[in-house]
């Protein structure tokens, strides 16, 4: 498809100002509209992010390491709210199959679907084990902006603390995926590069160093906290 091309944002543009404006203006609207139609709000978000892309308004933006650092801000700021609006008071009774779905259920999730994916396009596109498996740790993660939307907009009354514990899952599942990833990456490059390091090699003392920064994490969030 060809897009209309009818602007090429330049980041340090006087326009930037104004792009943000109507853009931020535009998400209020669509958030408003869903919730008083029901729609996700991320949704609306998406929708609205290709309407003014490349394939759409012609909005041309390329520069991936401004999107990433926009990205990681994003991430931060989400992981920030959902901790400071999650109770622990309601968590409490959930804590330990919460912990266990974002830990333990995210590495089963990326273990099946890879090597579902593995299974089923391993041979027809030529993806590899450790492809497959970084595939699936990029989906591996609940997305907690969209549960704590749905959860909170709704107002859903969940039987048996689920509401609580889908809220401690998704809003701490997130560094696990992310972890899982970058060791996947660290596999793939080192194989692409020539590395004479064996990859499963590189899997199990990443997962060592994945272990000591989930400690870490966890005794400097609860001394700061």
């Amino acid at each position: 498809m060809i897009p209309l091309s009818i602007w090429s944002v330049n980041l340090l543009s006087e326009n930037l100002l104004l792009l943000y404006s109507i853009l931020f203006f535009a998400a209020v609207l669509v958030a408003k509209v869903g919730a008083r139609f029901g729609v996700p709000s991320l949704l609306l978000f998406l929708l609205l992010g290709m309407a003014v892309g490349r394939d759409g308004l012609g909005l041309n933006f390329e520069d991936y390491e401004i999107a990433e650092s926009i990205g990681h801000f994003a991430m931060t700021i989400i992981l920030l709210a959902a901790g400071l609006e999650t109770s622990f008071s309601d968590t409490k009774p959930v804590l330990r199959q919460g912990t266990l779905l974002s830990t333990v259920g995210v590495l089963l999730t990326v273990l099946v679907a890879g090597g579902f994916i593995y299974l089923a396009f391993g041979k027809t596109i030529g993806v590899s084990l450790r492809g497959a498996f970084l595939l699936a740790s990029v989906m591996g993660s609940t997305d907690s902006a969209s549960v704590f939307s749905i959860l909170r907009s709704k107002r859903m009354h969940l039987r048996e603390n689920l509401g609580p514990m889908l809220e401690l899952e998704s809003g701490s599942n997130d560094p696990v995926a992310y972890s899982l990833t970058l060791i996947f990456v660290q596999s793939l490059l080192n194989i692409f590069n020539g590395g004479s390091a064996d990859g499963w090699h590189i899997l199990l003392s990443s997962a060592g160093l994945l272990a000591l920064q989930i400690v870490a994490g966890l005794a400097v969030g609860v001394a700061t906290g």
